[in-house]
């Protein structure tokens, strides 16, 4: 097992002292990738709360007697489409 020191780091990571603006680089990257992950995850919240209102309007719009089948009544549908927590509420 190989241990590195800060010196050797900063080398294999592109960070030298004696050039700070690739700390500057990394760190700018860095900033970029944080904030397209956060992006990403209020995207997907955003579609994974749409998906799920689509599919409660879909079983609001189906007959009585197939609602039956399934062993769902339009008031449980109702009752979980106003427990799903809006985006703008989480």
């Amino acid at each position: 097992m190989q241990l590195h020191t800060p010196q050797s780091l900063a080398r294999v990571h592109g960070l030298d002292a004696a050039r700070p603006e690739r700390s500057l680089t990394a760190s700018m990257i860095g900033a970029v990738f944080a904030a397209c992950g956060w992006i990403g995850r209020a995207l997907r919240f955003w579609h994974d709360k749409r998906k799920a209102m689509q599919d409660y309007r879909r079983l609001l719009a189906l007959p009585d007697y197939m609602l039956r089948d399934i062993g769902v009544s339009r008031d449980m549908v109702r009752a979980a489409m106003a427990d799903e927590p809006s985006f703008w509420r989480r």
